[in-house]
């Protein structure tokens, strides 16, 4: 059974325009756990809030890509990830 919040049938991640930091809420952190739950990495639902379970989310995609865990959202980060 699918997640609540899984984009279905999409192709790519869609674009995040600003890098949000935990504690941030709004678009750009939709953005950022719709890319998160595209790639698997999100356990929790799409909220819109740069929670502990986002941060949680940026470090496994971290530990995944062979970087420091830190939790934070990186260009480097975003472009590895695409």
């Amino acid at each position: 059974p699918a997640r609540r919040g899984r984009v279905s049938g999409a192709r790519e991640p869609p674009d995040i325009d600003l890098l949000p930091a935990p504690g941030a809420a709004g678009r750009p952190v939709v953005e950022l756990q719709r890319v998160l739950d595209l790639l698997g990495d999100l356990t929790g639902e799409i909220d819109g809030v740069f929670s502990a379970t986002t941060v949680a989310a940026v470090q496994s995609l971290q530990r995944r890509l062979g970087a420091e865990p830190t939790g934070e959202l990186t260009p480097a980060l975003l472009a590895r990830a695409r």
